[in-house]
């Protein structure tokens, strides 16, 4: 059985910093961030107009051009690579910005929580079906009669997919918008998101075909999501459970909240803390008695390893052992 993300009274905010200054478990965000990055720059050597005929008129970058999305590139001419690309292209500054920071912000606890492989498959999935449900939406009518020749670019769906994630493991996790300056759970963040992406939509206001992928990236993302979970539920009966004791040395009190924070998400694995302050020397002793899957005791060291300033080793009883 798999940790239990849903923490109630997590700080959203000393997770999130954990992750800006110790990254080690975000690989595949650190690399897509790059990735979208150089590819930016490089469209800016390579500029060329649209050689097509249709409304509004259409500048991209030649990379934008053989890589962009739309329904006609894609399905009627056969370049179905077009489904992958489009999610590394961005139109202007802003969009790549807004796409990176909410990818750094959001993607590495996912990627965390799902393990590398399985997040950089979940990013690209969701990049798909954000493309695939606005194209979904112009058969039906939502959109210009030109639609189909529109391209689409932008990290943007698969980024809502992230953000669907944190509605699902983390729905009590705050998030404090700087604008407008009000402090939301994730869950509440993600379906504020939702309700303006179907409002853009149903009142065919700007830029109503991005909403679309921002709603099907979400869409997909939230049902992901909750496969993976269930998933994971079918397979814990048969992993056999251990007892260990976890001993935790701390040397620096900053990262105390952290650990806190770790220790409250496996909860439920708990059997006892006991914890003795040792003032001579300014540190902690900290033992954590624990009942669960080897690879969960794994997991649970590991992250406690990794903050700065702890130290942690286990011990296992021979009780429990198949």
């Amino acid at each position: 059985m798999r940790p239990n993300m849903r923490a109630e009274n997590e700080n959203w905010g000393d997770t999130v910093r954990n992750h800006l200054f110790d990254q080690r478990s975000a690989v595949m965000v650190h690399w897509l961030i790059l990735l979208n990055v150089v590819i930016f720059i490089l469209g800016f050597f390579f500029q060329v107009d649209i050689p097509r005929n249709i409304y509004p008129p259409v500048h991209l970058d030649l990379i934008q051009l053989y890589g962009a999305y739309s329904e006609y590139t894609c399905f009627h001419e056969g370049e179905l690579w077009r489904l992958l690309t489009y999610q590394f292209l961005h139109a202007n500054l802003g969009h790549i910005m807004f796409n990176m920071i909410a990818l750094w912000f959001f993607g590495p606890v996912v990627e965390e929580r799902f393990g590398h492989g399985r997040f950089l498959l979940y990013y690209l999935f969701c990049g798909v079906a954000a493309a695939l449900f606005s194209s979904l939406l112009g058969y039906m009518g939502f959109f210009d009669p030109e639609w189909r020749f529109i391209p689409m670019v932008g990290a943007s769906g698969s980024i809502y997919g992230i953000m669907a994630a944190c509605a699902v493991l983390f729905p009590h996790a705050r998030v404090q918008l700087l604008f407008p300056p009000v402090n939301l759970s994730v869950r509440q963040f993600a379906l504020a998101v939702l309700g303006v992406a179907a409002a853009v939509i149903i009142f065919q206001w700007n830029n109503a075909g991005g909403e679309a992928g921002h709603l099907g990236g979400m869409f997909a993302g939230f049902i992901l999501t909750l496969l993976i979970l269930w998933k994971e539920k079918l397979s814990s009966p048969n992993q056999e459970h251990r007892i260990a004791m976890i001993g935790i040395v701390v040397e620096n009190p900053e990262s105390v909240d952290t650990l806190n924070d770790i220790l409250h998400d496996y909860r439920q694995y708990i059997i006892g803390r006991m914890g003795i302050p040792y003032r001579d020397k300014g540190i902690s002793i900290i033992s954590i008695a624990i009942d669960a899957p080897q690879d969960v005791i794994n997991a649970l060291s590991g992250k406690i390893g990794r903050l700065d300033g702890i130290t942690a080793k286990t011990v296992y009883s021979n009780v429990g052992m198949a």
